[in-house]
């Protein structure tokens, strides 16, 4: 939703409000999904053993919605947080691509698409690195979750059955400042009339205030 966030037009306001704020166009799930909050469990206790190798101080907590109070229009619901006795608290993300499950993420050329390449997390740098791509949305993602939560790093995970792809992303202030450049004030003009006003329910257009509150 970051990057949707990001790219919206004022033409888009009246979709985002019935998909994300009334929940008029509910997504229910499919395979996709279905398979990566299954196997996410899985994927967690994988990455917390390879971390124990190195480091045997590692701790990795679950944890449900977080909030931030200089930032209180927004909010983050991380895969994990990662603890250790010796490196700072770091943020964990995890995906579990269906696409993938007969795959390994670190040579994802083999089993993917032309298509689904293009659809996908990872790509291969010029220098042959696998990695996040700049502009997915799962970037996007990380950078708003370690903004909100203070964070450095996110350990990046995309997991699957054969093997387990590993991506230290370093938080970048000026990514995350254009994100809340954009989010906060879309928050105070746009959705705060909606709350009390309701009028996506009511088939009327988006009320959007000229100033911010």
């Amino acid at each position: 939703m970051s990057k949707r966030l990001c790219h919206i037009t004022p033409q888009g306001y009246k979709n985002f409000l019935r998909d994300h704020l009334w929940l008029m166009n509910k997504f229910q799930g499919n395979s996709a999904t279905k398979y990566g909050l299954t196997k996410e469990k899985v994927a967690r206790e994988s990455y917390e053993l390879k971390k124990k190798e190195t480091d045997s101080s590692v701790a990795v907590k679950t944890s449900g919605l977080w909030r931030n109070p200089k930032y209180m229009e927004l909010g983050c619901s991380p895969d994990g947080l990662v603890t250790s006795q010796i490196a700072p608290k770091r943020l964990l993300e995890i995906k579990c691509p269906e696409m993938l499950k007969h795959g390994d993420p670190q040579d994802f050329e083999k089993y993917l698409s032309k298509s689904q390449q293009d659809r996908f997390c990872l790509h291969r740098s010029k220098n042959g690195d696998v990695e996040l791509k700049r502009d997915h949305a799962y970037m996007y993602q990380v950078q708003m979750s370690m903004g909100l939560l203070e964070l450095k790093e996110c350990d990046f995970v995309v997991w699957s059955p054969k093997n387990m792809f590993l991506q230290t992303i370093k938080f970048d202030r000026k990514m995350w400042e254009k994100m809340c450049a954009i989010f906060i004030p879309l928050h105070n003009r746009l959705l705060i009339p909606e709350y009390f006003l309701m009028r996506t329910p009511r088939k009327l257009e988006p009320c959007l205030l000229k100033y911010d509150v």
